[in-house]
């Protein structure tokens, strides 16, 4: 079951679209979806289904910095 919690980003502009939330667990495994369609898990358990999507975040910010500083430097 997906849930489809609606909450704001911090620092968000509290006018804007309502975040959704994209974590679910079908038969006790967890999955996260990702934008642009897509699902990352299963995961034994809610942790190390967090656990994971921080991760993934955080290798997405870092894709995009690396990016960025490509592009200023060219």
């Amino acid at each position: 079951m997906t849930n489809l919690k609606a909450d704001s980003r911090k620092n968000e502009n509290k006018k804007s679209e309502p975040r959704i939330e994209r974590t679910f667990n079908i038969n006790k495994l967890w999955y996260f979806e990702v934008r642009g369609g897509g699902q990352q898990g299963p995961f034994d358990s809610e942790e190390q289904m967090k656990s994971a999507l921080e991760e993934f975040i955080k290798l997405q910010q870092e894709c995009c910095t690396s990016a960025e500083n490509i592009k200023k430097n060219s």
